[in-house]
C-alpha cells in the first residue's frame, strides 16, 4: 500500500479519536455539574423531592393539601397506636421476669402463700401461690397475674389505700339509704297528697314501688319515696 495513503488514514484514525475524547470530556463535565434528580412518587414524598433535587418547585394548593392531610393521618395513627398500647392489660405468667414480680413476690410472702426471698423470677411457686390467692379472693383460678389480681394485691401492699377504699364503700353504702324514705300512708291520703308533700312526681313514686296509675293504696302501707 502506498506510505502517503497509510499516513493520512493515520492521520484521520488519531483526528477521530482526539475528537471523540473531547466529546465525552465535554458531555462528562455538562453531567457532572447538572443536580441528579431524583424522582420520588407519592403525595408524601413531594417535599423531599423538592429537597433532595436542590430546586425551587412551588407546590400547587392541592398538593400541599394533600401532604398536610397525609401528615395529620399519620399523627393521628401515631397517637392511636399509644393509646392502645397504654390500655392494654399487662399480664404476667410463668416464665416472665422482672421488677415489678419481685414486688408482687413480696406482697405474697408477707401473706403467707410464698417462702424464701423475693427474686423477679415467675416459676412453679409463684404460679401455685396466686392461684391460691386467687381462690382465697373469689377471683378466677388463672395463676396469672392478671389486672384483677394485681389490684387485690396492691390493695394488701398499700393498707392505707385498702381503707380509704372500704371508707368510701360504706360512706356510698350510707348515701344511698339515707337517699331512701320510707312512708306510712295514712287514711284518706292518696298519691297526689303524698307526692305533693315531697316533691316527688308520682310517677316515680309508682315506679320505686312497681305500682301502676290503676293501684290502690292502704291506710297504713309502707311507700318508698325515691329521692332525686
Amino acid at each position: 500500500m502506498d506510505k502517503k495513503l497509510l499516513k493520512q488514514i493515520g492521520l484521520y484514525f488519531i483526528t477521530f479519536v482526539l475528537f471523540l475524547g473531547l466529546s465525552s470530556t465535554f458531555t462528562a463535565k455538562e453531567f457532572i455539574g447538572q443536580p441528579d434528580k431524583i424522582k420520588l412518587d407519592g403525595p408524601n414524598m413531594i417535599e423531599m423531592q423538592v429537597a433532595l433535587n436542590n430546586t425551587h418547585i412551588s407546590l400547587s394548593p392541592k398538593e400541599k393539601d394533600t401532604t398536610k392531610k397525609s401528615h395529620i393521618k399519620q399523627q393521628d395513627q401515631s397517637k392511636e397506636n399509644s393509646s392502645q398500647k397504654n390500655n392494654e392489660e399487662v399480664l404476667y405468667k410463668k416464665g416472665d421476669k422482672g421488677k415489678e414480680i419481685m414486688e408482687y413476690q413480696e406482697v405474697l410472702i408477707q401473706l403467707g402463700y410464698l417462702n424464701g426471698n423475693p427474686d423477679g423470677s415467675f416459676g412453679d411457686m409463684m404460679e401455685w401461690a396466686i392461684s391460691e390467692f386467687q381462690k382465697d379472693e373469689d377471683l378466677e383460678q388463672t395463676g396469672i397475674l392478671n389486672q384483677e389480681t394485681q389490684k387485690a394485691l396492691k390493695k394488701v401492699k398499700n393498707p392505707e389505700q385498702n381503707e380509704i377504699d372500704q371508707q368510701e364503700k360504706k360512706e356510698k353504702e350510707t348515701s344511698k339509704k339515707d337517699a331512701i324514705i320510707e312512708h306510712i300512708v295514712k287514711p284518706g291520703e292518696t298519691f297526689s297528697h303524698i307526692s305533693a308533700q315531697y316533691g316527688v312526681p308520682i310517677k316515680d313514686i309508682l315506679e320505686a314501688n312497681s305500682l301502676s296509675e290503676t293501684s290502690l293504696i292502704k291506710d297504713g302501707q309502707k311507700l318508698i319515696i325515691p329521692q332525686n
